[in-house]
């Protein structure tokens, strides 16, 4: 029997691009086909058996066993492998959306089983086509399912969906309200406000501090005295003053979450008087360990610190005291870092054959030296404008806004990408982590060379995603290569653009953190929030009370976060019998009000 046409129809007239997929992809032989005990045919991808090789009927009622969906609630389950696993959940009423990364196992199955009424009931899609439907779900009302083979396949591919799916559940059914604090000045501040965005996205409310509006003031200092101890003494002062500030903002918004940004005003003590308030305090070190070492003062004081390195540096974080010490990269953020349409006059102003934008760091200022020869332009601020490097400088070392240099992203034919370096002279080959450039650039859609650095392999597929260079003749080499082959340039500008929106955005990383941060300290979280919600909490009362009278009437409250008086007058009013004593006191109460409405009493 040709299953396969059948279920194709079906499948192209609910997702015609999926179908494609499917009809043009080849079967490995890695992927095979067996029979199960029952008779069923089973799928096993390399030495993972995708349903169990004895009864996989069995498997729809377990499956759908784990959760009770029905009309209105939306389902997804990653992982479509045979279908055995969704024919009940199926028929449950809810939407049910799958995402299966492998258009070849989907193939094997509709090879293998009529699965005619399953793809009319389900809606298959691949994980590149996820974030347009991610966007329209009420996740009130929304489920995320795994199924355990499909995971073991491609569990990175997973945990890229899963993750914002999962906070903005959070977002929707608790309501967080985090609060985030920036830098005074750096680089940074652009960070801090990426946060902020992505959070936004994710659904939740957010409290920015942007503390950039005391930068000419923190500056200022300077002019007050040009003797350097008083100079510091002074701006420790500010900061702190900034640092206070920061507690009495969030004793007064009474935040869920506090976020603080590398180089954020928070000194040891502030950090605690922000913990003592209940809320889980959060640092993200967005800097160089080896080079910026105030980490040593504050790790033990935040209740996780997050970090662009790992390895020794976490051994380290641990040494130091940090209750939880954790690896988050930097990341794009896509509603700035993305491919803008140009004028003729923008091209020919922010246009190049090979473009640079960065701080002039000395590394930077030595390296650039060879490549003098060539048609470079640089952009960005710190550059000595003396020297023939300097000279390239076409924004005269005037700040950049991000919304200005996405527009050199974009026009450049090689964007130069090289990682700054306060101690050697070009390609640092000690580096590790990667900068925030890499991931801007290959959002906006452009191509990049970049120095090499240790987690550049895991993170891009050097070649196809990501070009690097070692040195300056390995750089010059390939300039010279890749100007004269633009179809090449475009083709990694274009995979490295989709790892990034697939895996490195700030919503993946916001995503990552606020899940840690919920799966570990959400009793905490609400503790706190019911500590805030004082004596009009009912379970609060209770366990504050030892009058029976008052006991046996809150009892049909229990439960009730926020008791008002209009509740207890309608249970009143419901009620039968004799008035019991709380119930006359609330009469009286009632009465009492509603006497004197709008006056003071």
């Amino acid at each position: 029997m040709d299953f396969f046409e059948n279920n194709l129809k079906v499948l192209s007239s609910r997702a015609p691009e999926m179908a494609r997929e499917v009809e043009a992809v080849e079967i490995p032989e890695r992927l095979s086909v067996s029979i199960s005990r029952s008779g069923s045919p089973v799928p096993r991808l390399d030495n993972i058996l995708i349903h169990s090789a004895y009864y996989p009927e069995k498997e729809s009622e377990k499956f759908a066993a784990k959760i009770s969906p029905g009309p209105g609630d939306t389902v997804v389950v990653f992982g479509f492998g045979f279908g055995y696993h969704l024919e009940s959940l199926a028929s449950s009423g809810a939407r049910i959306i799958v995402v299966e990364p492998s258009a070849m196992i989907v193939k094997a199955a509709m090879q293998s089983r009529d699965l005619r009424a399953l793809l009319g009931k389900t809606d298959l899609i691949s994980p590149e086509r996820f974030d347009p439907v991610a966007a329209k779900i009420d996740y009130q009302k929304a489920f995320w399912m795994d199924h355990e083979p499909s995971v073991r396949i491609d569990r990175a591919v997973r945990d890229n969906i899963a993750g914002p799916f999962m906070a903005r559940i959070i977002a929707k059914r608790k309501q967080y309200k985090i609060m985030v604090v920036g830098p005074v000045y750096g680089g940074t501040t652009t960070t801090a406000r990426s946060c902020v965005n992505a959070l936004k996205s994710l659904g939740f409310t957010v409290e920015f501090l942007d503390n950039t509006i005391h930068r000419q003031e923190y500056f200022r200092i300077s002019d007050v005295t040009g003797y350097k101890p008083h100079e510091n003494a002074l701006k420790k002062n500010y900061s702190d003053f900034l640092g206070e500030a920061v507690v009495a903002r969030a004793h007064h918004i009474q935040p869920d979450i506090i976020l603080s940004i590398a180089q954020a005003p928070l000194a040891p003590g502030a950090i605690d008087r922000l913990k003592a308030l209940g809320a889980p305090v959060v640092f993200w070190f967005v800097e160089d360990y080896t080079t910026l070492s105030y980490w040593k003062a504050v790790a033990p004081h935040y209740d996780y610190f997050f970090c662009i390195q790992k390895g020794g540096f976490l051994e380290k974080l641990a040494e130091a005291g940090a209750p939880y010490a954790g690896y988050l990269p930097q990341a794009a953020d896509t509603s700035i870092h993305r491919p803008v349409e140009l004028t003729g006059a923008e091209k020919e102003e922010y246009g190049s054959d090979i473009s640079f934008m960065g701080a002039g760091y000395p590394n930077r200022r030595r390296f650039f030296s060879g490549l003098l020869d060539m048609s470079l332009k640089i952009w960005g601020t710190e550059w000595d404008l003396l020297t023939p490097v300097g000279r390239r400088v076409v924004n005269q070392n005037q700040r950049i806004e991000p919304e200005e240099y996405v527009k050199i992203f974009n026009t450049a034919r090689i964007n130069l990408n090289l990682h700054s370096s306060l101690t050697h002279p070009g390609v640092d080959p000690l580096g590790d982590f990667i900068n925030p450039r890499t991931y801007e650039i290959a959002a906006c859609g452009g191509f990049q060379l970049v120095d090499r650095r240790d987690y550049m392999a895991e993170t891009f597929k050097i070649g196809d995603e990501m070009v690097t260079f070692s040195d300056i003749d390995d750089l010059r080499e390939k300039i010279s290569f890749y100007l004269a082959h633009p179809e090449k340039r475009e083709r990694i500008a274009a995979d490295s653009r989709r790892r990034v929106l697939r895996e490195h955005t700030f919503v993946h990383r916001m995503a990552r953190m606020i899940n840690i941060v919920s799966d570990n300290d959400h009793e905490k979280i609400e503790r706190a929030r019911e500590k805030r919600r004082g004596i009009n909490n009912v379970d609060s009362i209770l366990s504050r009370t030892d009058n029976p009278g008052l006991i046996e009437f809150l009892e049909k409250f229990k439960g009730e976060r926020q008791l008002s008086l209009s509740k207890v007058m309608e249970a009143i009013s419901e009620g039968e019998g004799d008035l019991t004593r709380p119930e006359s006191l609330f009469i009286i109460i009632d009465q009492i009000l509603s006497t004197h409405q709008g006056e003071e009493i």
